[in-house]
């Protein structure tokens, strides 16, 4: 299970905006996703900037959106600009 939040992995960052508490992601970019290091790998060989489809399941339902990875030193620096 993954909360609605910022996720980092390696030098990648992911917004899961449209995920809610309790919502478990099930797919990332057409591979099914084992568990949490499993995404953390996936994720790792994407290119910053790609966007990717991803599954997940709320209440039983099966739902896709979309992300698009950023970087992770960059997403740092405009959070310390903006405090």
């Amino acid at each position: 299970m993954f909360q609605n939040d910022t996720f980092w992995f390696s030098s990648a960052c992911v917004e899961f905006e449209s995920m809610i508490l309790h919502d478990i992601i099930v797919e990332f970019d057409g591979t099914a996703v084992e568990d949490f290091d499993h995404l953390v790998r996936l994720v790792g060989f994407t290119p910053v900037g790609g966007r990717v489809p991803l599954t997940y399941l709320r209440n039983g339902e099966r739902r896709t959106t979309s992300v698009v990875l950023g970087d992770r030193l960059d997403m740092l620096r405009k959070g310390r600009e903006s405090n």
